[in-house]
């Protein structure tokens, strides 16, 4: 419960990487107490599904009555209120913590990655999949991984040193000109708008 008060307070959507918080958020989904998008390992080596990372979308009616309960009707925080995270740069963040490749299959999903392939943060493929019933083709998208200018867009947002320094020389020459550096910040701003749309 108290990991479900400090999330009906934090500004949503929000990025999950802790461990130890993602233990929370995975009973809370499980639960129905809050809407989140959950990426777990894909490594074949492992014997179980250990959690990468979590997308955190919204706290659910049931959740909030679950706050209400709890603090008080008055003193919950109305988080959507607070929404001041672009949903465009947590899925960015989203898989940069994640084992990649990754399949997404969920409509919402899919729409935040294709917003981030069309602004060159991530390189991903676009597939069709049939769904159980033969008339409907459902959308896919297997995110393969964060290119270069979303590194150095997550590194340069969070104040850290630069990823560019950890790729190869052919990847640093291309990224290095100040006009791609214009550009890459041109395209998130892009992808914000398109994700802030919906």
């Amino acid at each position: 419960m108290d990991y479900l008060i400090k999330l009906d307070h934090m500004p949503l959507p929000v990025t999950i990487t802790s461990p130890a918080d993602l233990k929370h958020v995975v009973k809370l989904q499980a639960t129905g107490l809050i809407d989140a998008t959950l990426m777990p390992s894909l490594t074949s080596a492992r014997t179980f599904r250990r959690m990468d990372a979590a997308l955190v979308h919204a706290v659910t009616e049931s959740g909030r009555a679950e706050v209400d309960a709890a603090v008080g009707s008055r003193l919950r925080s109305k988080s959507e209120r607070l929404n001041r995270n672009s949903l465009a740069l947590q899925y960015l963040r989203l898989f940069e913590h994640t084992d990649l490749p990754v399949l997404l299959t969920d409509e919402r999903d899919t729409h935040g990655a294709l917003s981030l392939l069309k602004a060159g943060l991530i390189d991903a493929v676009q597939k069709e999949q049939r769904a159980d019933e033969p008339a409907v083709v459902r959308q896919t998208v297997q995110v393969l991984r964060v290119t270069a200018v979303g590194l150095d867009y997550l590194a340069r947002r969070h104040g850290k040193s630069p990823a560019i320094s950890r790729r190869a020389p052919e990847e640093v020459q291309r990224w290095r000109t100040p006009a791609a550096g214009r550009r890459a910040k041109d395209d998130l701003d892009a992808a914000v708008r398109v994700g802030g749309s919906e």
